[in-house]
């Protein structure tokens, strides 16, 4: 099964959304992602979080119209990010796309990008789709469609070894990526193709759009 979560980041366009929706079988939204949701035409099956930026009004609506809304305290230790993706998982779902993860709080886009590790830790395919790019953990060998000429980033989560970066135009070979280091910063499809191996550690793949 796979599920859509729209956080509450920066809002995505109704066409993305849309596009997205129509490949998950459950949509999922965490707290002010609701908003989006509905802007963009997407009834989602759940909203989960402590409705902290979400107005009252909009979630009303939504529950009086049969929508199934999960409170959670605002004094707590998870994210509202990592309550609904821990629901999805409990679902049952094993791909998962996240959207509306970026945009406003640092902070709160670097938490969002964590999500990607909690979810391979658990066994997950998972992404971030925005309008502007694509984002996923590397982890084993990776075989990444693109253009010539597309830009790219590789930005490692602490220590990680790569084992090989082909199809680039900057190489890599038995390289160990240091997060106080970005050598993976702005690099470029040589041709349609990449291919990544990373045996240890783990490394967010950053796709221009």
């Amino acid at each position: 099964m796979n599920a859509l979560i729209v956080l509450g980041g920066q809002k995505p366009s109704s066409g993305l959304l849309q596009e997205l929706a129509k490949r998950a079988s459950l949509v999922l939204c965490a707290d002010s992602g609701l908003e989006a949701a509905l802007e963009g035409g997407i009834r989602p099956d759940a909203v989960i979080g402590d409705m902290d930026s979400v107005s009252d009004h909009l979630l009303n609506r939504y529950a009086s119209e049969n929508g199934k809304v999960l409170r959670l305290p605002r004094e707590k230790d998870d994210t509202d990010g990592v309550a609904v993706l821990d629901y999805a998982i409990g679902l049952g779902v094993k791909q998962i796309t996240l959207t509306g993860a970026l945009g406003g709080r640092l902070d709160h886009a670097l938490a969002n990008c964590m999500l990607l590790v909690r979810a391979a830790n658990r066994g997950l395919s998972a992404c971030i789709e925005e309008d502007g790019q694509h984002i996923e953990l590397l982890r084993g060998f990776r075989k990444i469609e693109g253009h010539s000429g597309q830009t790219f980033s590789l930005l490692s989560l602490g220590a990680a070894h790569v084992v090989s970066l082909e199809g680039a135009h900057y190489p890599l070979c038995d390289y160990a990526m240091r997060s106080d280091y970005p050598i993976g910063i702005s690099n470029l499809f040589e041709t349609s193709c990449i291919r990544v191996e990373v045996d240890a550690g783990d490394v967010l793949f950053f796709q221009i759009k």
